[in-house]
């Protein structure tokens, strides 16, 4: 009886800790997408900011009869900035574009490895491409490289959303790979761990 009582109570506690590992992980998962929707916030900013300079520059160019000498620079910076800080949402959103030709043919258990497989090579590739543009960033700031246009400003601070962008797409991919994890063990949002 005493042997019952033991089964019982260590089934327990790992229904417990499985179900704590699962509140972790939820929580982890709702700070990571505050994150990711700060980074979404940014690049919806850097939109408007980058809309506002070109009609700016355009009414100065057919209206005035001279253009910014800003304008241009700036939109490109911040062009970048829009695309590397839209790619986490994007990530997490699962708006990728993605080949699914080989995987079409495969049962529905099966595409789900090849998708956690293929978020865990990206999520290793995105490390690693992290990894290396810090260093990049950190001798523009440095050395103070200036940008060649007309107007010359401090290089590294466009180029740190660079590595921004790519940290939230760190952050977006282990949030996809958590869920594909616990999607692949039956797991279903809102619903306790196993």
């Amino acid at each position: 009886m005493a042997e019952m009582d033991n089964a019982v109570l260590v089934h327990e506690r790992a229904a417990g800790l499985g179900r704590g590992v699962g509140r972790a992980l939820d929580v982890t998962t709702m700070q990571l997408r505050r994150v990711i929707k700060a980074g979404e916030y940014g690049a919806a900013f850097l939109v408007l900011a980058m809309t506002l300079f070109m009609t700016f520059d355009v009414l100065m160019r057919y209206g005035v009869g001279r253009a910014t000498a800003v304008a241009d620079d700036l939109t490109a910076y911040m062009l970048v900035g829009i695309t590397f800080l839209g790619a986490a949402s994007t990530e997490a959103a699962k708006l990728h574009i993605n080949v699914e030709t080989f995987i079409a043919f495969l049962r529905p258990r099966a595409r789900k490895v090849f998708g956690l497989i293929a978020l865990i090579l990206t999520l290793a590739y995105v490390v690693f491409l992290t990894w290396q543009i810090f260093p990049y960033v950190a001798t523009s700031r440095r050395l103070q490289y200036l940008s060649s246009g007309l107007v010359r400003f401090p290089l590294w601070i466009p180029q740190a959303l660079i590595p921004a962008g790519l940290c939230m797409l760190v952050m977006a991919l282990l949030v996809n790979i958590i869920e594909s994890v616990r999607g692949l063990r039956g797991h279903r949002p809102g619903a306790p761990e196993r």
